[in-house]
């Protein structure tokens, strides 16, 4: 208390989704319960799970010193629509996303929520974590150090240079991932074609919400088979092997994809009328970026792929939008 007046302190909810998790959600539960600054809240939506992960739930909320809401899907809805499904039911000023198979480190919500008290500006606050397999055992790099967010790419995201960065790929970990409430009426409802932590990063930097970074690790990412998303470094030669791989799929087919994608974007900015000049210009470059390597994609031979890629790379938008190894998968997948 200062002057007499009270600083008002952000209720924090926690939305988990859960689906056949019991192998490791006691270990999660057990983090979160462990934090130095409790949460107000924890929203669970499960997914039809047919293990004993209700029956782990319903245990922990009997003894749980903060309100636990259990909700059971009907009828599967896969992980992003079950995220939307609890960020919509949360009610708190700040929400914490939460995987079922992580663990998180004691100060998680403490250092997070005194960053969101010191910058009122910020949309969101995401953290480093640390890659360990499914014994819990650390695997020797991080989150950032798998998916390449360098030290540089980190000054810029600080300085509010985030769209470039995030329109040549995401680097915001759902699971170490805090953002404002009010960032819902923007970012609801989820299109099925985004993962939530990707959508919901690019929609708040796209609309004058930024991001704030710890580069501290604030969470324990476990590495399993079962996982839907993981962090686990990989060679090029074998991201170029599984890329070429997927079955029913071509490239041509996933351009498209992704071109429809950041359309997607486009349109809910329009919507809710935050539409800047910079950011247009941003996703248009990028949407024309993704156009162009879908012509590239229909050409049968690499003497006109390779004409291609060469009026592409003197846009200048394989620098801004993705790099040398996506030309690599260019010219030769």
């Amino acid at each position: 208390m200062k002057n007499g007046i009270k600083k008002n302190i952000p209720k924090i909810s926690i939305v988990m989704c859960t689906y056949n998790g019991e192998d490791y959600l006691a270990e999660q539960l057990s983090s979160i319960a462990k934090q130095t600054r409790a949460p107000d809240e924890l929203i669970v939506c499960d997914d039809g799970s047919t293990d004993n992960t209700i029956q782990l739930m319903e245990q922990f909320s009997k003894q749980s010193s903060f309100p636990i809401r259990l909700y059971c899907n009907k009828q599967r809805l896969g992980p992003t629509r079950n995220f939307d499904k609890a960020i919509s039911l949360s009610s708190g000023d700040l929400i914490f996303l939460s995987d079922q198979d992580d663990i998180w480190m004691t100060p998680k919500i403490e250092m997070m929520l005194q960053l969101f008290m010191n910058n009122t500006d910020a949309g969101y606050v995401f953290s480093n974590a640390l890659i360990v397999d499914k014994m819990s055992r650390p695997m020797g790099y991080t989150m950032w150090e798998s998916i390449q967010f360098t030290k540089r790419q980190q000054k810029q995201y600080k300085q509010g240079n985030q769209l470039p960065i995030l329109l040549k790929h995401n680097v915001v970990t759902g699971a170490a991932m805090a953002f404002r409430a009010k960032l819902k009426s923007t970012i609801l409802p989820i299109p099925d074609q985004w993962l939530h932590d990707e959508w919901i990063a690019l929609l708040a930097s796209s609309t004058a919400m930024p991001g704030m970074i710890i580069e501290m690790p604030l969470i324990q990412y476990r590495q399993h088979p079962s996982q839907f998303v993981g962090g686990k470094r990989q060679p090029f030669i074998r991201q170029v092997m599984e890329a070429s791989a997927v079955k029913g799929h071509s490239m041509e087919t996933r351009l498209r994809q992704q071109k429809s994608r950041y359309s997607n974007v486009l349109e809910r900015l329009i919507i809710v009328e935050k539409q800047e000049e910079n950011t247009r210009r941003y996703l248009n470059a990028k949407i024309r970026h993704l156009q162009v390597r879908c012509s590239i994609h229909k050409q049968k031979y690499h003497i006109a792929r390779s004409v291609y890629v060469l009026k592409e790379l003197l846009t200048f938008r394989y620098n801004r939008f993705s790099g040398w190894k996506t030309v690599l998968r260019d010219l030769f997948l």
